[in-house]
């Protein structure tokens, strides 16, 4: 685990691989403000939403798998220092395996 001071331009954090079941979805969105059918727990809802009959996890789930590395890569105080810029590739749905990864890109003073 590094400080980020200590990290070089391009250094590669360890990456953590979810495999989602609609389970975890629901789980993870019941402990938030989704406390309704949504897209995220209702096959109705998601299709009426336009997004299929399968309901995808929330950003702020798939966000958090992002945490999980930070913390593991630069430790717990990792949020006063570090800044992330996520870009999702397509929405994450149950039976998908998600693989986090990241790369430092740059170190500000």
């Amino acid at each position: 685990m590094g400080r980020a001071v200590d990290v070089e331009i391009g250094a590669k954090m360890p990456s953590v691989t979810k495999q989602m079941t609609q389970d975890k979805i629901n789980t993870f969105e019941a402990c938030g403000i989704t406390d309704r059918p949504n897209i995220h727990n209702d096959p109705e809802a998601a299709k009426a939403a336009g997004i299929g009959a399968t309901p995808i996890a929330s950003g702020r789930m798939t966000s958090a798998f992002v945490g999980e590395i930070m913390q593991k890569f630069f430790g717990e105080k990792w949020g006063h220092t570090c800044k992330t810029d996520l870009t999702f590739i397509r929405p994450v749905r149950d039976g998908d395996t998600v693989t986090v990864y990241a790369v430092v890109k740059e170190k500000a003073a």
